[in-house]
């Protein structure tokens, strides 16, 4: 899904927005379904490094839901 056009090259080019649900089920596919972020990303059209936040995140909101979390 390469457009050809850095964000260097063109700094106009405004970075892609994510919804929530998005993030929430591409973290669910590598928590869940043990899918490797190397492949997600590329059919997900992202960065591996961004699924890794998405899941970090993911994972602490996760925790903070939880009823026995402490805090």
């Amino acid at each position: 899904m390469d457009t050809g056009v850095s964000i260097k090259e063109n700094p106009r080019v405004k970075r892609k927005r994510y919804s929530t649900e998005f993030k929430r089920e591409a973290a669910r596919l590598m928590i869940m379904d043990g899918q490797g972020a190397q492949e997600l990303a590329q059919k997900l059209g992202v960065n591996h490094s961004v699924l890794y936040r998405w899941k970090q995140e993911h994972l602490a909101e996760l925790e903070r839901a939880s009823p026995g979390s402490a805090g």
